[in-house]
C-alpha cells in the first residue's frame, strides 16, 4: 500500500507530496528510500528518492527494475560518505515534512 512521501520541487522551492512505497536497497538499509512514479507535468517515469531530503537518487526510468538498478549503481559510485554529506547539506536548507510526520 502506498504511503505519502515528499519530493523537493526545485522549480517551486518546496516539497510536493507523492504516493510512494518504501524501498530497501541492499547494503543501504540504514537509509530511508522510497520509490514513486512521477506523472505529468513532470517527465513521467519511476524515481527513487531519499526520504529526509526528498532528493532523487537516480534517473527517471520507464520500468521499476531499471530505476532500482540505476539508483543502486549511483549509490555505489558515490559511497556512503558522499551520500551522508549530501543529506547533511540538503537538511541544512530544507527537511521533508515526512520527517516531521513519521513519529
Amino acid at each position: 500500500m502506498p504511503s505519502v512521501y515528499y519530493i523537493f520541487d526545485n522549480a517551486k522551492g518546496t516539497f510536493v507530496p507523492v504516493a510512494a512505497k518504501r524501498i530497501t536497497i541492499p547494503g543501504w538499509e540504514e537509509y530511508d528510500f522510497f520509490i514513486h512514479y512521477l506523472m505529468p507535468p513532470q517527465s513521467p517515469g519511476w524515481s527513487i528518492s531519499e526520504a529526509t531530503t526528498g532528493m532523487a537518487i537516480g534517473s527517471l526510468c520507464r520500468l521499476r527494475k531499471e530505476v532500482i538498478t540505476d539508483a543502486t549503481a549511483r549509490l555505489e559510485r558515490a559511497g556512503k560518505a558522499e551520500l551522508n554529506r549530501l543529506i547533511e547539506w540538503a537538511c541544512s536548507k530544507h527537511t521533508s515534512p515526512w520527517v516531521r510526520n513519521k513519529g
